[in-house]
């Protein structure tokens, strides 16, 4: 009876780390530094402790004309986005199911020689007549390979600083030639990020930059985006859980978006009997 209770107790260990994600292993991946979506935070893309989560809902207000929309992403049980989806209206938090939705993303996740691929349908006017505009496809490095090529012919390839912190990374695909994210660090934390496309004979255009600040918690809490001459403030406020809950976007001084968050947890899953 102990022996059985022993292995119930093993197997529930097992499931609880596959459930709940624990974080084993790394999760890089090759875009994401520059706010592009909900879950573009920091060096390791991940402000929150995802694997909680179920949901994540981001209501973006852009201003002047205070125009609103609400994107939605669901995660599965490792912290991944699945669906995202985005409804333009006047929503507000007591309204959070989605009515018309414009846009869907839809993220189906394949494990290649340790690199997590994610292949990603887009779709516009997700209703009665959806079109597909695109599927595209993007890398998760779950375990800090330095090199990945696909048979489609995508080549990604990390320069490490120690063993998980990555100084460089690097991207081609059969369609260009390529972009490449340099990064730096200070104190142990990501202090900037830069993104160049790639030319010919190594000739390298600037696309985009980012700086960051942390605060006293070693948070970033302030940033400077950089592009195509445009400079923008963002500032990051957090909640009594240490989540984003507001996230502002200032150009020239002058209010240019505002981000709000709340977030749905996910069950938490009991086997009877092992009390």
């Amino acid at each position: 009876m102990v022996g059985l209770r022993n292995l119930l107790f093993l197997v529930f260990c097992i499931t609880g780390i596959l459930l709940n994600g624990i974080p084993l292993f790394s999760q890089n991946i090759h875009q994401n530094y520059f706010f592009d979506d909900p879950l573009s935070f920091r060096e390791d893309h991940n402000w929150l402790s995802t694997h909680e989560m179920l949901r994540i809902y981001e209501l973006t207000i852009q201003f002047p004309g205070e125009e609103k929309s609400m994107t939605t992403v669901t995660l599965d049980h490792n912290g991944l986005p699945v669906t995202e989806q985005i409804a333009q209206s006047d929503y507000d938090w007591e309204n959070r199911e989605p009515g018309s939705i414009t846009e869907e993303f839809n993220h189906i996740y394949i494990m290649d020689n340790l690199f997590l691929r994610r292949k990603t349908t887009h779709i516009k006017n997700a209703g009665a007549r959806p079109d597909t505009l695109e599927t595209v496809e993007m890398l998760v490095n779950f375990f800090n390979r330095e090199q990945y090529k696909s048979s489609e012919g995508l080549i990604l390839v990390y320069e490490f600083i120690g063993e998980t912190r990555p100084a460089s990374i690097e991207l081609f695909s059969n369609e260009n030639n390529g972009k490449r994210i340099e990064l730096d660090y200070r104190d142990g934390w990501l202090s900037s990020a830069v993104e160049y496309s790639m030319g010919e004979e190594g000739r390298n255009q600037k696309i985009r930059s980012a700086t960051y600040d942390y605060d006293d918690h070693n948070r970033p809490h302030k940033a400077i985006l950089r592009i195509d001459g445009e400079e923008k403030r963002v500032e990051i406020t957090y909640d009594r859980m240490n989540k984003p809950f507001k996230i502002t976007f200032y150009s020239n001084g002058e209010l240019v978006e505002k981000r709000l968050y709340q977030y749905e947890r996910r069950e938490k899953i009991e086997i009877p009997g092992l009390d």
